[in-house]
């Protein structure tokens, strides 16, 4: 691999014994940059050792060396730590993932989100960006959550740290206020965050006080088209409630 050309910008002559006539020999040299410079001492050891300690630290710059020097061996360890990660560790690994552009290990992120979002505070997610947060709650049935109330409350945090207007509304659009039950409602909408949503979204209040009211009187025809089914509630009545309005919807009641 070093002798290949696209190695040979780096490359440079010295002086050393050597059984040649001209006393000099060709010396590779390698070139990394922070942050994959800081843990080449672990690569290095990897490579005379085959052991490594990983951590959320050094994890993803290992995979870019692993990969840049074909050694497939440290790549799989690394994924293996990535896989069996905790979605906090998941949660830190994700911003470097994203701008080191590694899809896999960014899906791998989004995976674990979407069926540990529970395990997450509120002051964690402010880390997320707003495509991961619009892609994690407009997934539907894959992201599981204690209730929509439950969620609501967990993103209120980034909600009232978001700045533009644009984001705002369509992550206000990604709530499923229906399938809140009266008494959480009343606390969303007195909320400064709905407040502003209110402002930006005619009627809303009105309009989700109106799916509310259908949706627990069982009234699954007056329901608009594009009405969100529900998520997987872990809370056992809104899974059922949530199974009834779906098989109306597919004519099985």
């Amino acid at each position: 691999m070093l002798s290949d050309p696209a190695w040979q910008p780096n490359n440079e002559l010295c002086d050393e014994s050597s059984d040649n006539a001209s006393g000099q020999v060709t010396r590779q040299a390698l070139v990394e940059e922070d942050p994959d410079a800081l843990v080449f001492e672990d690569f290095l050891k990897f490579l005379y050792t085959t052991t490594v300690t990983l951590s959320s630290h050094n994890v993803l710059s290992l995979i870019r060396l692993a990969d840049k020097y074909m050694i497939p061996e440290l790549h799989g360890l690394c994924c293996d730590f990535i896989d069996n990660s905790d979605v906090v560790t998941m949660l830190s690994l994700l911003p470097s993932a994203q701008e080191f552009n590694m899809p896999d290990i960014v899906k791998l992120c989004h995976q674990s989100f979407l069926t540990n979002f529970n395990l997450l505070s509120g002051q964690q997610l402010l880390d997320l960006d707003a495509a991961t947060m619009l892609l994690i709650l407009d997934s539907g049935i894959d992201l599981v959550v204690e209730s929509e109330y439950a969620l609501f409350e967990k993103i209120e945090p980034w909600l009232t740290q978001c700045e533009n207007d644009d984001i705002f509304v369509e992550i206000i659009k990604c709530i499923r206020f229906p399938f809140m039950n009266a008494l959480q409602l009343k606390k969303v909408t007195t909320t400064a965050v709905f407040s502003r949503a209110s402002e930006k979204i005619p009627d809303l209040s009105l309009k989700v006080w109106q799916l509310q009211t259908l949706f627990r009187e069982f009234s699954y025809g007056g329901l608009p088209d594009e009405f969100s089914g529900p998520r997987l509630y872990l809370h056992q009545s809104l899974r059922s409630n949530g199974s009834k309005r779906n098989a109306a919807i597919t004519g099985h009641i």
